[in-house]
């Protein structure tokens, strides 16, 4: 189950999942890879077996490293398991070296893993929990600042919004392309669409994740968002997209 579904903007109820799966017996498996250290996740207490996440994203460190625990359980079906025709993928391998010896079985990037460890760091002197309360007052004057301008979020209810991510409806009239485009192209700032039968073309996304999630970065992306909708006709609701912004953070 992957945490934070970054196309939409929300997260899934992985606590309630775990408690369902625990009931089952199943191994539960959750892609966390964009909301830890962005929001609350809770490995053992919510009962998830394995457990994946990367450097990049509110981590801040480069691309390059994927991280995992184990539970017992799923050490357990992993040992027990017939071999798969697989070798850097054979999970038995790396825990079996990892596990006994703490050594790599195989050659890693030695330089991303002291960015990754440099990364880690930081978020301790700051604090994790700290960390996490960024992202959410980051997130909740992002959505007050653009709901001011008559802008409308892409999750239904706002309990599901992951603090990581400000995924918005893209305004009718809009060419969201047209809009992402002007926007890097003028401004310099880099937002995305989303993708999907369902979503393509109508969901904006502004990344505040990691680094990215302070108000230097947030202020800069919402003026430059008020003015490129503007110059696409979109009428604007109030124009102080940035005092709201700063009223609530």
């Amino acid at each position: 189950v992957i945490h934070c579904e970054t196309p939409s903007g929300t997260l899934n109820p992985i606590k309630e999942i775990g408690k369902v799966c625990r009931k089952s017996n199943a191994i539960f498996i959750s892609d966390s890879v964009s909301s830890i250290a962005g929001t609350t996740v809770k490995t053992e207490e919510w009962d998830i077996d394995i457990h994946l996440g990367a450097s990049q994203k509110c981590i801040s460190a480069p691309p390059g490293i994927a991280f995992m625990s184990l539970s017992d359980k799923a050490l357990e079906v992993i040992n027990t398991r017939e071999s798969i025709p697989t070798f850097y993928s054979d999970l038995s391998i790396w825990t079996k070296s990892w596990i006994a010896n703490r050594k790599m079985p195989f050659t890693h990037s030695i330089s991303n893993l002291y960015s990754f460890r440099e990364a880690v760091d930081l978020i301790h002197e700051e604090g994790l929990d700290n960390v996490i309360k960024r992202h959410q007052k980051i997130s909740q004057a992002m959505i007050a600042a653009v709901e001011s301008i008559g802008l409308e979020i892409f999750p239904k209810t706002k309990d599901i919004v992951s603090p990581t991510i400000t995924a918005l409806k893209t305004p009718e009239g809009i060419d969201s392309n047209k809009l992402v485009d002007l926007l890097w192209r003028k401004y310099g700032v880099l937002i995305a669409g989303a993708w999907g039968p369902e979503i393509s073309g109508k969901v904006l996304r502004l990344g505040n994740m990691g680094y990215g999630a302070n108000p230097h970065f947030a202020v800069i992306a919402l003026a430059a968002l008020e003015k490129a909708l503007q110059e696409l006709g979109f009428k604007i609701k109030n124009d102080n997209i940035v005092g709201t912004f700063m009223e609530k953070i």
